[in-house]
């Protein structure tokens, strides 16, 4: 049997070779874009902080749905489907795969950001420092503090869910498609998307409602704890997603010559 770290490791590397690939392009925009300023005579000290920030939108977006396109084909890829380890295996190395490439990619992002703000280090620390201190509620610096872990832990999580989702989708889908009176016909898989797509929504509506209403009734209204409490509710389904979505890989999902 193929080891687990071994397979992860190989799915991470072609993500990462992914990243890069934005990478490049996300550095090419920044610097064209400051030498456009400075040719304009409008850069600003704070500006190349605020193109960084600006570009550093567009790359999480494009990348997670470069990402999220990579997870779908290794599912129904040979060579990856052929590999001596089990479906669980699997799909939870390709997961975990694409999670390690978004934190790269984030690590990146804020190397990026750390070296634009350096051009004006002191009135960004300012800055930072006035934010800090404005936002925390009466003073409170450590409900702050528990509030921004939560945030960023329900950004992580919500990612981690938006994948497992789009892999049920693509792989109810795909063995669906089998029963179709022409498998290949992009008209019948359209129209079979949108039948799926609109079935999750309804049927996970259902299940968030109640799951949300039990943990969210746990907490204050107001209370950063709400934002664990929401991470948690996408970890419950995000587990009964994952044992639909390798049920489906091991007994209805074929793969193709990819």
């Amino acid at each position: 049997m193929t080891n687990f770290g071994t397979l992860t490791n190989a799915l991470t590397r072609r993500k990462v070779q992914i990243i890069n690939h934005l990478l490049v392009i996300d550095i090419i925009a920044i610097l064209l874009t400051i030498l456009y300023e400075v040719y304009q005579g409008n850069l600003n000290v704070a500006d190349p902080l605020l193109i960084t920030t600006s570009y550093s939108v567009l790359v999480y977006m494009v990348a997670f749905v470069l990402v999220a396109r990579n997870n779908e084909q290794i599912y129904v890829n040979d060579s990856y489907r052929l590999v001596p380890i089990s479906d669980t295996g699997l799909y939870s190395a390709n997961l975990l795969s694409a999670f390690i490439s978004m934190l790269y990619l984030v690590f990146t992002q804020i190397a990026f950001g750390v070296i634009a703000a350096a051009m004006n280090f002191r009135e960004v620390f300012h800055a930072i420092m006035l934010f800090l201190k404005e936002s925390s509620p009466a003073g409170d610096k450590g409900a702050f503090i528990g509030a921004l872990f939560g945030f960023i832990l329900l950004m992580a999580v919500f990612a981690i869910f938006s994948w497992i989702s789009i892999s049920l989708v693509h792989l109810i889908t795909s063995a669906l498609t089998a029963f179709l009176p022409d498998s290949r016909s992009r008209l019948y898989r359209f129209i079979l998307y949108v039948i799926v797509i609109a079935a999750f929504i309804y049927i996970l509506s259902k299940i968030m409602n109640p799951i949300g209403d039990v943990f969210y009734g746990m907490a204050n209204e107001n209370s950063y704890y709400q934002l664990y409490l929401a991470s948690i509710s996408l970890l419950v389904v995000s587990g009964l997603e994952s044992a639909a979505n390798v049920y489906l890989l091991r007994a209805w999902v074929e793969t193709t010559n990819r």
